[in-house]
């Protein structure tokens, strides 16, 4: 759910008001307060009219006791092992080698084609880049073990990271039997074995507002590259050098995020926010960056990492040569090399909290204009350790909002996955995993956003 769950060591309060849009997403509003909700929707009235239309505050346990393994996976010797029952066609990724090399160079197979009009693309630059050189297959259907392997061979993405990402990209809105899903919208090439499978243009799940290219839903379509996005990108990267480092993603992170909040009356800023938003804007100036040219710095990856440690500045950032073709033509930079070392999960976490550190900002969202709900969770108050726990809490326990309400009736294998496929990567941080909520009939986010155009993006403008 988007609403938080963090667990009870903590020390936050005991239970945290909330946005209740989040709640229902959840499926936590049940009864009446969930009719309530539903009737102030419909008549458009602020949903925290608590005293005069009876709403009551609602509060979330945050209690998160551990974790088996209903449906096999896990880790072994750092690799994940194989799912089974329901689950037994899923391969999981598995660890490639990482180094110095050229992509696409002179490889044949991976040199940029034009996608065609039944190919897929979406609101990720990166996995559209991917898609046309082949990477991943150029139809835009691909898989979680086929984009984890991708994005480690291409972007240097540790294992552990790839991994987690795909998974996250394959419950929001691909179909969990095959393991197939869309990068950009609802495609027929897959299946909807336990509910719509919608692809990752849907709103909410890896698509959120306060996106860099992409507007927020409620303007219009949230998938499609969006110029005047990134002309305003390109006015806080001049302010910093010409680089597209941690700097300039401060400043725009917190320009973007004021415009939704004073303009956008369902503007949602909660935990799903918080990792996706400050994690696509690490991820360009981390694995976008040419490998020619790493910088020296030695990032802080133990998970106990001292909170001081945040303020850690890269040596090198990309310039326009280096990010400017991914995003204006959604292809790889002449002489582009990827990083020569893995950028792994322990590493995010500290990056995302240290950008989110720069300019931090409340957490929560707006129920109406001018009537923004904080959820009362501060990230800057925690330590690397437990945003790893808040991170991974948050996923096991928003997973009912990243797919559609069918899912109610099979959420044994969707347990079973996350448990299996996604917590063991968070074991060296000691969070205690042993429950999480059970989504109700009401859960689940019902915005599936608009599809990306498609088609090929020249300079920004698509030519289709």
């Amino acid at each position: 759910m988007k609403v938080l769950t963090v667990l009870a060591n903590l020390s936050l309060a005991a239970a945290i008001a909330c946005p209740f849009g989040q709640l229902k997403e959840a499926g936590l509003l049940k009864g009446p307060d969930l009719d309530k909700y539903n009737e102030l929707k419909r008549s458009g009235g602020h949903l925290e009219e608590r005293a005069t239309d009876g709403l009551l505050p609602i509060t979330l346990p945050i209690t998160l006791p551990g974790l088996d393994l209903p449906l096999g996976g896990g880790l072994l010797n750092g690799v994940l092992q194989p799912l089974t029952g329901r689950l037994s066609l899923l391969v999981p990724p598995t660890p490639q080698p990482h180094g110095l090399k050229a992509i696409p160079g002179t490889d044949s197979n991976h040199q940029y084609i034009a996608p065609g009009p039944n190919d897929r693309r979406g609101v990720c630059v990166a996995l559209n880049t991917m898609a046309n050189h082949g990477y991943i297959s150029r139809d835009g259907i691909t898989t979680w073990a086929e984009a984890a392997n991708a994005i480690q061979n291409v972007f240097g993405f540790g294992y552990d990271l790839a991994t987690a990402l795909s998974a996250i990209g394959l419950i929001a809105g691909g179909d969990l039997i095959t393991g197939k899903y869309s990068i950009g919208g609802a495609d027929s090439r897959v299946p909807n074995t336990l509910g719509p499978s919608l692809g990752l243009d849907k709103h909410g799940t890896c698509e959120v507002d306060n996106s860099i290219t992409r507007i927020d839903t409620y303007f219009g379509n949230q998938a499609n590259f969006h110029l005047d996005r990134w002309q305003a990108l390109l006015g806080n990267v001049a302010a910093h050098d010409n680089q597209f480092g941690q700097a300039a993603f401060t400043d725009e992170k917190k320009r973007s995020y004021d415009d939704s909040r004073a303009t956008n009356p369902v503007f949602n800023a909660g935990p799903k926010w918080f990792v996706i938003a400050h994690g696509e804007r690490v991820f360009v100036y981390r694995t976008m960056l040419n490998g020619t040219f790493p910088g020296k710095s030695s990032f802080p990856v133990h998970p106990m990492t001292p909170r001081s440690a945040y303020t850690i500045k890269p040596d090198t950032a990309p310039d326009f040569a280096n990010v400017g073709p991914f995003f204006l033509n959604e292809t790889f930079p002449k002489n582009w090399y990827s990083r020569p070392t893995a950028f792994p999960l322990s590493t995010f976490l500290v990056d995302i909290t240290s950008l989110y550190l720069g300019s931090p900002v409340a957490l929560g969202g707006n129920e109406g204009l001018g009537n923004f709900v904080p959820s009362g969770i501060d990230p800057s108050a925690m330590t690397p350790s437990q945003i790893a726990c808040f991170v991974i809490a948050n996923i096991l326990d928003t997973a009912p909002g990243f797919v559609a309400p069918g899912i109610v009736n099979n959420y044994d294998l969707l347990q079973g996955f996350l448990n299996g496929a996604v917590a063991p990567f968070f074991a060296d941080y000691n969070c205690d995993l042993s429950s999480y909520t059970v989504p109700s009939a009401s859960a689940g986010e019902d915005t599936t956003g608009s599809p990306n155009s498609g088609g090929a993006i020249v300079n920004g403008v698509y030519q289709n």
